[in-house]
């Protein structure tokens, strides 16, 4: 039961060690993303002050971008010799065009969205359309309403008043987004850059990097790496290494694992396995060979040709593919 609790303490000692280089390796990916996520969202704001480097509009262009969209609106319902009435800036950042005659308001969104593109207004808005008689608001909607699926609340809906204004009012310093998926874009890109280089470097690291060796576990009082598969064996340190990851492994696993790699490919009896791994012990408790087993099992899923397998009846065999035995490194 000592050893029992012996063996328990170093597993735990192993953990505590996993857990804290985990931890960094989420603390480190945590800070990437973040600096990344914040470079992103910098640069859509200072694209966005490029496109509109003041709080000033050009008033020129939304007379004319207006002017357009008035001229088809009322071209599409067949009219084509009303005279358009002069736009006015009612208030600062607030256009109104008049139209006297009747018009598609489904037409509106794409036309004035069109229109403004043409012009080269890209700040964000929101359309009023009021009637004249009574200045009240018949329907409206905001511009990104109308980029998330080209549709703007109540658009097949009829406005029945002939005389109605179409007014536009810009918010102030803002920069319209070209897709409202932008901000999902900025958040998602960071992200999966981060994951891409993180795959490339593994990839290449597989193709081109030998496996990691410390130089503590080449020296000359340690007994030789053992290798199979992808994997190097240090019983000495109690180290599995498999590319540029290395496991740490408790004395038991690191005396069963030793065990099987020096009998590669060949069938060790339970009771075989017993004497060698836990003879020091007197007494095997439960089923600890087995959980021992699967602990390996996890370990070695790095490698498809490294494998331990359970032969009825009888035991394990490690089987390592294109191999009869261990080699000493």
């Amino acid at each position: 039961m000592l050893v029992i609790c012996r063996e328990k303490g170093r597993q735990k000692g192993n953990l505590f060690q996993k857990s804290d280089h985990y931890s960094l390796e989420i603390i480190k990916t945590l800070l990437i993303y973040l600096g990344l996520l914040a470079a992103a969202l910098f640069s859509m704001q200072y694209v966005g002050s490029l496109k509109n480097p003041g709080t000033e509009l050009k008033a020129e262009k939304i007379n004319l971008a207006l002017r357009r969209t008035g001229h088809l609106l009322l071209k599409a319902d067949g009219d084509t010799t009303t005279v358009i009435p002069p736009v006015e800036e009612v208030k600062k950042g607030v256009w109104r065009l008049q139209l006297d005659h009747h018009f598609a308001y489904k037409d509106l969104p794409e036309i004035l969205h069109s229109s403004f593109m043409q012009h080269g207004i890209e700040r964000n808005y929101d359309v009023a359309v009021i009637r004249c008689n009574d200045h009240k608001i018949q329907a409206g909607y905001n511009l990104n309403d109308y980029l998330v699926n080209k549709e703007v609340p109540c658009q097949e809906r009829e406005t029945n008043n002939n005389c109605q204004y179409i007014e536009v009012s810009f918010q102030k310093g803002q920069a319209s987004l070209s897709s409202p998926y932008q901000y999902l874009w900025a958040l998602l890109t960071p992200f999966a850059y981060f994951l891409w280089t993180r795959f490339q470097k593994r990839q290449t690291n597989k193709r081109t990097m030998p496996p990691t060796i410390p130089v503590e576990m080449v020296a000359a009082d340690r007994e030789p790496l053992l290798q199979f598969g992808a994997f190097l064996l240090d019983f000495t340190g109690q180290k599995l290494i498999h590319l540029d990851a290395v496991h740490n492994l408790t004395y038991r696993e690191a005396k069963l694992l030793h065990l099987f790699v020096t009998h590669a490919n060949q069938v060790l009896e339970r009771s075989t396995i017993i004497e060698k791994v836990w003879a020091d012990e007197g007494v095997l408790v439960g089923r600890s060979v087995d959980m021992f087993v699967s602990r390996l099992r996890k370990m070695l899923k790095e490698d498809a040709t490294v494998q331990i397998v359970a032969v009825h009846g009888i035991g394990y065999r490690l089987e390592v593919g294109g191999q009869n035995d261990s080699i000493n490194v």
